[in-house]
Order: structure tokens, then sequence, then C-alpha cells
């Protein structure tokens, strides 16, 4: 930079000679300053992306396909660009040939021809908003869409990492910056870019000392946003941090609220949350300062050129050097100069955004997910045998709780699992379905090892009831039931229904099966909703059923029935049952004591 503007300096001498020869050779080094100058800015901003590879990923897997918009966007912007140009233009032949010469003939035509130049700008303004409109809107879903679907994807460590608030941020509240990032901020960048070297080539074109003023103050202005734009981004991913933290907070207070009111502890869960809110206030506040003050240093620097031009310019005009029309379009070019700068200022702003969602983005998006671990994996529809527990080990945290357990779980039986709170009677069920991986030890069905099974077709064989049950909002009863079902059968619900007494429960609500679930079925009794649980995992007649403490919260003549049906249907399924309840005891065919298998692990 420094090198450059020396070079300048010594170009600026030769100028004031007239000598010609300089006069061409300026021109040529001026430009090359100029796209120096752009080359510094559009560097910086590529080096904040990171990775492009990843950056032309995204790109050709989200973006690409909308390329004709993109196209039609770059069209429709470079053609409101020239019409701009040309209006200054226009304006000074007005001035100089119109009205100065007194020729009415020509100030009618060129005003004509400057009034088709601002409808054609309008109309090209109208069509460039519902093109840019579009494209966000079909970039937001698919990134959306996209990385909710990722997310699904992920394995049970995963969750345990981010929490849910900040999973909600991800998805709801910056794929909106990514997608100006890919829509309007590129296009409006280079536009932009082009816009300024133009302006430079048309002011050169007018004069060549007066441009040399207007320019020296531009390196100002980028070493102004080499020192704003670090601050800027740092104060960006703090809003983002902090609004994640708020989100999860709130989340987590509101689904525990039967929680903080039975412990009388609203006012430590308002001062909590007063807590995070000023800390994100405070960022949100430093943002403020620091966005004023760039702003208001800007147009301190933008300023210093026209005064100086006013008075050089004024003198050029008295003197006769140039005509008034060509001075007054000089100092709309000046406008034409600054505002894009001014807007590449913005867009920066925006980039920093956009810079920080992307970021946060590819990290969810490029994690590595529990589909794409084995692309040759197996279908498994049916069970013959049953599953195979091979001297397995499982740790958690650092924490062992599966220490070297071997077992078969024989189709057609009805195995119970007892133990200590913390002992790993709810781990097993979730290594069973894959949930969790082994890295020690083996798990088959059959003589398939469940790594190697692809995760649909085997959690198709699986129907599972968790002692929390847990029901979707804004679903109906039924389709809660057979949720992840394509059809519904009448028959089988109630027949279902009947065997765990809730027909009458259902029949008494006024849309009966068709009623909404609200607030996870606060309607329900836990006991009522372990029941809808367990009937949704028998509905699609699994070939594996798992029950974690399944009717820990079911009255006891309702569970000695459920348990009969059980031991009715056992014969063609592998029946896995987690229990501290007696009664279920009596109707297993085995029981396995984990105190005693792992008197040594814990939880």
């Amino acid at each position: 930079m420094k090198g450059n503007s020396h070079r300048l300096s010594y170009f600026t001498y030769q100028l004031t000679n007239k000598d010609k020869k300089y006069k061409r050779l300026f021109f040529i080094k001026t430009l090359k300053f100029t796209f120096y100058i752009m080359h510094i800015r559009i560097g910086d901003i590529v080096t904040k992306l990171g990775n492009m590879n990843i950056i032309f990923k995204i790109y050709l897997e989200f973006i690409f396909k909308y390329i004709w918009v993109h196209a039609r966007i770059f069209v429709l912007t470079i053609l409101g660009l020239i019409l701009n140009l040309y209006k200054p233009h226009i304006y000074r032949l007005i001035i100089d040939e119109g009205l100065i010469l007194k020729n009415m003939e020509t100030l009618l035509t060129l005003s004509s021809i400057f009034i088709v130049c601002y409808i054609l700008e309008s109309f090209f303004s109208i069509c460039l908003t519902r093109d840019l409109s579009y494209l966000k809107n079909r970039i937001d879903y698919d990134l959306s869409t996209a990385l909710y679907n990722k997310i699904l994807k992920q394995d049970m460590y995963f969750f345990e990492k981010i929490r849910s608030g900040e999973l909600i941020q991800r998805v709801l509240g910056e794929i909106s910056n990514i997608t100006n990032l890919f829509s309007d901020l590129l296009i409006s960048l280079l536009s932009q870019i082009l816009l300024i070297i133009l302006v430079i080539i048309i002011m050169f074109k007018i004069n060549i000392i007066l441009t040399l003023i207007t320019l020296m103050v531009i390196p100002l202005i980028i070493v102004h946003f080499k020192f704003f734009n670090r601050k800027i981004r740092e104060n960006q991913f703090q809003v983002r941090a902090k609004t994640s933290e708020l989100t999860n907070r709130l989340q987590e207070h509101i689904e525990g609220i039967t929680i903080i009111k039975a412990n009388h502890r609203e006012k430590m869960s308002c001062l909590i949350f007063s807590r995070h809110l000023h800390e994100l206030i405070k960022e949100h506040v430093n943002r403020v300062k620091l966005v004023t003050i760039n702003n208001q240093v800007l147009s301190f620097l933008y300023t210093i050129a026209p005064i100086s031009l006013l008075l050089i310019g004024g003198i050029s005009v008295i003197d006769g050097q140039m005509t008034l029309g060509s001075f007054i379009s000089f100092n709309m070019y000046i406008g034409k100069l600054y505002n894009p700068i001014n807007a590449v200022a913005k867009i920066n702003l925006e980039f920093q955004k956009s810079i920080v969602a992307l970021e946060r983005f590819c990290e969810i998006y490029l994690f590595k997910n529990e589909d794409n671990t084995n692309s040759k994996k197996k279908k498994k529809n049916y069970v013959n045998e049953g599953i195979h527990f091979i001297n397995v080990n499982f740790s958690h945290n650092n924490t062992l709780i599966i220490k070297n357990f071997s077992y078969t779980f024989q189709k057609g039986k009805i195995i119970c699992i007892i133990g200590k709170n913390g002992i790993g009677k709810s781990t097993l069920i979730q290594l069973i379905c894959g949930i969790y991986t082994i890295k020690d030890g083996n798990i088959l069905i059959d003589d398939i090892p469940i790594r190697e099974i692809d995760n649909m077709s085997l959690r198709k064989l699986f129907g599972i009831a968790l002692q929390n049950a847990f029901l979707f909002n804004n679903m109906s009863i039924a389709q809660n039931l057979t949720f992840g079902r394509h059809y519904y059968n009448e028959q089988r619900i109630a027949e279902l229904a009947d065997i765990l007494n809730i027909t009458k429960d259902i029949d008494e609500l006024d849309y009966g099966y068709k009623t909404l679930v609200k607030r996870n079925g606060d309607i329900f009794s836990e006991g009522q909703k372990q029941k809808l649980n367990i009937i949704r995992a028998l509905y699609n007649d699994p070939q594996i059923l798992l029950l974690d403490e399944p009717t820990s919260s079911i009255d006891y003549e309702t569970s000695i029935k459920f348990y009969e049906y059980l031991k009715k249907i056992r014969e063609d399924k592998i029946i896995i049952c987690v229990t501290h309840k007696k009664e279920m005891l009596d109707f297993a065919d085995e029981v396995i004591d984990l105190d005693k298998m792992f008197c040594n692990a814990s939880y």
C-alpha cells in the first residue's frame, strides 16, 4: 500500500507539468491502484470465509441450480448501473447545450431522454426486487430443510454436545444471513465494485486533477474498513453465542416450569433470564456503538473531497478550464463514487453476520452423521433367531457403563432387565436399536453385526415405549399413535386401546382420536400418556419390542392385562423390558440382573 502511495505522488507531480505521456501512465497506474484496493477488500472477505472448498461445495449443492436467476439479477443490476451512470452525463448536456446555449429543442430532447432513463431504471429495479425475493426464499427453504434433515440424521452424541435451543437458533435464526450472502450480497459487491471503477474512469475523462483529489481519501477509507471489520465480526460472533445461550435457558425453564413453581424458584428463574438477556443487550449496544462510530468516521471522510473540490473546481469554472455542466456532473459522479463505497461498507457489515452464520452452518452440515459411516449397509427385514451381545463394552463421557456383556435375546421370549438406577438398563435398550454405537465388542441380529445394517431397515424392526412418554404437539391423537406410518388401521388402534383400558378416555373427548395434542398432551395423565406410548410401539406389530419402564405410571389392573397380551404375542417376537415391577417379572421367560453382572461398573 505504501509503495503505491509513493507512485501516485510521483505521477501527481508529473501531471502538474502537463506531460501527456505521464497523464496516460498515471491513468493506468491509478486503475491498477483501484484494482489493488478492491483486491484487498475481496481478499479480506474470502479469507474470512475460510475453506473455499466448503463454500464451493455449498454453492454447488444449494445455489448453482438457481444460476439463471443469478444471471438475470446480474443483467438487471448492470442495466440499472449503466442508466445510473448515464444520467449525470445527460444532466451536463442539459446545462451546457440546453440552458447555457438557450437551445429549447435540445433541452426538450435531453429532458425526455432523462425521464425515459429514470422510468427504465425504476422498471429494472422492480424486476430486480422480484427476482431477489424469489431467490432468497428458495435458498432459505433449501438451506433450512437441508440443515434440519442433517440434524435428524445425527447420532445421540451430537445432541449431547449441542443443546436444542442452539439448534433451533441455527435453523430458524441464522439461515437468512447465509441466504443474503448467496443471493444479493455477492452480486451487490461485484456491481458496486464495477460501479466504482466505471465512475473513476468517467471522472478521469472529465478532469484528472479533481479525480486525483477525490481518490486521495480512499486509502483512509480502506484503513478504516480493515480496523472496523475485525471488531464488528468479533461482536457479531458474541451476539450469536449469547442469543443461543438465552434461547437455551428460556427453553429449559419453560419446559421445567412445574419444577420451578413447585420449588418456588420463579424469582431465581427470572434473575437467570435477566442476566443472560443483559449480556445479549450489552453485545447489541456494543454493536450499535461500533456501527455508529463507523458511520460517523465514514461521513467525515466523505466530506473531505467535496469541500476541496468546491474551491478548486469553482476556480476552474471561473477560469474557463471547465464548463459549469461538467463541474455539476463531476460532483454528481462524486456522489456515485462515494455511495457505492459506503454501500460496500454496509455490505461488509452484512458479510460479517453472514460469515459467522455460514461457519456455524458448516459446523453442523459437514458433521459426519450416523447414515454415512458405511455406504454399503445391508437390509434386514426379518429376525430369525435373536439378538446376540458378544463381549460388549460401552463407555459414556469416559465412564464405563456396560462391561464385558455377553447375552443372547432369543426370539419367542420375554426378557426382563432389572438392576439399580444408573446400572445401564436403558443403555442396553439404546444399544440394541442403534441409538448409540459401540467400539468394543459386537452386537448381532441373527448373524449380521448391527453396525452393518441400514439404519432405516434396522429401526423398522423395533417398537419402542419409553418411561417418559412423549406426544407431538399440533398432531391428532391418531397421528401420534401412527407416527412414522403412512396408513391408519382403526381396528388395530381400537384393539390396542381396549387392551390398555383407554378407549373410554378417548371417546369422552369432543373429537375422539382426531383431538389435537397441545402442550405435550397436558389433557392426559402420565399413566394415560404411557398407554398411548405403548399403543404407538405396538401399532406396527414390530418383531422386536423394547420397553423401558412402560407401566411405571399405569394402574395394576391395566398392567396385568398388558403383560398377558405380551405373553400371547411373544412367539414371533423378541420382547425386552426394563422394569422395577415385580408383577412384570412373573410373566418373564428370562430375567437379567445387571447388579450381579456389572457390579464393578457405574454410571
